[in-house]
């Protein structure tokens, strides 16, 4: 149990360092995005640069909101509400974020064809993923809690 606590603690303590970095990148989107374009990207536009921006922008609450969900699931497991309604809404909050930023990425895919196909298809088909198995995670929970009040109605 004490290893669990650890982990629990470790997990936190990643998902406040990621909402650091986070904090960063929703400042200074812009210029890590122009950095980006003039770095890797050939073909480097204002117009890119203001549409990446404003994917990128768009994208930022889901990020911001996955993380709240992932601090509060954490924190209620950590005082050991694991099988709670709360912690459902949580994981479906997660799982609808990392949906939007994949529809986002397919957006921006369409609209820039072929050229970003590659990079962004990587991010897109990764939040989507994401989102798919944190919806099954969050799926199992509603079951466990649906069994959990099954049995305390039969006691």
């Amino acid at each position: 149990m004490k290893d669990n606590q650890k982990s629990i603690n470790i997990s936190l303590w990643m998902v406040r360092i990621f909402a650091v970095l986070l904090a960063g990148i929703t400042v200074g989107a812009y210029p890590i995005l122009k950095w980006y374009l003039q770095t890797f990207d050939w073909d480097n536009t204002p117009e890119k640069l203001i549409m990446l921006t404003i994917g990128m922008y768009c994208a930022l609450p889901f990020a911001w909101l996955t993380l709240y969900a992932l601090h509060k699931l954490l924190m209620n497991i950590r005082s050991k509400k694991i099988f709670d309604n709360d912690n459902v809404k949580m994981l479906g909050f997660a799982s609808v974020s990392c949906f939007a930023v994949s529809a986002i990425g397919l957006v921006i895919i369409l609209i820039y064809l072929p050229k970003f196909a590659m990079s962004f298809g990587i991010v897109t088909v990764a939040a989507f993923f994401a989102g798919l198995l944190v919806r099954v995670v969050r799926n199992v929970f509603k079951a466990a809690i649906d069994i959990k009040e099954e049995n305390d109605l039969t006691v």
